[in-house]
Order: C-alpha cells, then sequence, then structure tokens
C-alpha cells in the first residue's frame, strides 16, 4: 500500500469551504491517508461538517479546541501523526487529485526530506474546471530546502504544498500567538 501519509487541517470557521478542502485530500489518487483534522473553536458549522465527514470516512479523524489559533490546532496534530511522511493543508485550500502521489514519488525516488509543489491562487469567481498537472515538483534535502527557504523570496516558508519526512516532527514547532509563524518555523 505504501508509505502512510498525515494530512493536518487547522479549522476555524471556514464552513464555506471545509467540505471541498476535505473533499479534495479525500479524493486523492494515493489511497494510504490518515486526515488529521483539528477545530479551533469555529463558532459556524465547520466542526459538525468535519465530524459528519469523519463519520463517513474513517481516515479522517477530528479533533476540538477552544480557539488558540492555527498554530496550536497544527502543534496538537503534530503528537498524534502516525504517516512516514506529512502534509499541512489549510482548510480554505484544495489539492489536485495526484497531488500526493507525485509528492511522495519524487521525495522516494530522490531520497528526499522534503518534496513540493507549486500553489496556485484560486478563487471562488475563477475556479478552474481542471487543474494541470505541473512538472514544477522538486525535492530537497534538509540543508537545500532551508537554502533555498533564505535564498529565494518566490520559495515561501509555508508548509502547505509541501511533504515532508515525519522524522522531523520532533524538530517543528509553530510559534503560538504571532502572525506568519510559518517564517519562524519552517527553518525549523
Amino acid at each position: 500500500m505504501g508509505a502512510r501519509v498525515s494530512v493536518i487541517v487547522p479549522v476555524f470557521n471556514c464552513e464555506k469551504y471545509v467540505e471541498k478542502c476535505l473533499s479534495s485530500i479525500l479524493d486523492q489518487t494515493y489511497p494510504n491517508l490518515e486526515v488529521l483534522v483539528n477545530d479551533d473553536g469555529s463558532t459556524d458549522s465547520s466542526y459538525s461538517i468535519c465530524c459528519s465527514i469523519a463519520r463517513q470516512d474513517s481516515r479522517v479523524k477530528v479533533f476540538h479546541q477552544d480557539n488558540s489559533g492555527q498554530s496550536v490546532a497544527r502543534n496538537a496534530m503534530l503528537g498524534k501523526v502516525s504517516g512516514d511522511y506529512v502534509m499541512f493543508v489549510d482548510s480554505d485550500d484544495l489539492i489536485a487529485p495526484g497531488m500526493t502521489s507525485r509528492l511522495v514519488e519524487m521525495l522516494e525516488d530522490n531520497d528526499a526530506d522534503c518534496a513540493s509543489c507549486r500553489l496556485m491562487k484560486v478563487y471562488e469567481q475563477k475556479i478552474p474546471s481542471q487543474i494541470r498537472h505541473s512538472d514544477n515538483v522538486k525535492a530537497y534535502d534538509a540543508r537545500r530546502y532551508v537554502k533555498k527557504m533564505i535564498s529565494s523570496s518566490a520559495f515561501g516558508c509555508y508548509p502547505v504544498g509541501r511533504l515532508f519526512k515525519a522524522e522531523y516532527l520532533e524538530y517543528l514547532h509553530f510559534p503560538e500567538g504571532m502572525i506568519f509563524e510559518d517564517l519562524s518555523a519552517m527553518p525549523q
């Protein structure tokens, strides 16, 4: 069945998007997934939507916490990961059907620590009918990843659109109470 991928999804008041987000994860061509959803004290129907999806698909595990911020929601899931690889998806994101398969393939074929793909901004008014497969997928060892992050502002310091070896989670902690916490967490 292949290596297991743990997908961490922090959720806060995202009832308009979370069902499509989770569907895009569950519709992956890569079959061996666990989806760790942490509702960060939503006051809309986000939590109930997530629970409904979890009742229909055993790969989804839903947790709930008092509102404490995205970093706390992500950090709480880091200790629950059972996969060999970890991916972060925000609750208003969609991922292309073959994204996980392609990232796992790149990571394993290159004996890499991280595989990264391009992100595409999609707006409600302009949702593409088909997301093109991109050859813009790269694999990095830990050193090269940090070097690329520091040397290229286009590379970005965000966890989404990337697949990491789970063994690196022991070094990862998203700072709490910060805006742009990714800038501090990702070099870890």
